[in-house]
């Protein structure tokens, strides 16, 4: 992701490597305080996954009205 932050146009294929990457260690964190009852470590992980799902989104309708154009 940082690799992709300096280009003048990322690719798609980087920025989907590197969130899936850094998503999966959130996940994996989001549920350790699911199953610890830690409200904290669950309030710092979401806004994460929240954007991470918005970017694949935005990617996913992005890529459709290029096509269909």
């Amino acid at each position: 992701l940082v690799f992709t932050l300096f280009q003048k146009e990322p690719g798609k294929w980087l920025t989907f490597s590197g969130l899936a990457c850094l998503s999966l260690l959130m996940v994996f964190l989001f549920f350790i305080g699911l199953l610890g009852m830690r409200l904290k470590i669950v309030a710092s992980v979401t806004p994460f996954i929240a954007l991470g799902i918005c970017a694949v989104m935005y990617y996913r309708k992005n890529n459709n009205t290029e096509s269909s154009s």
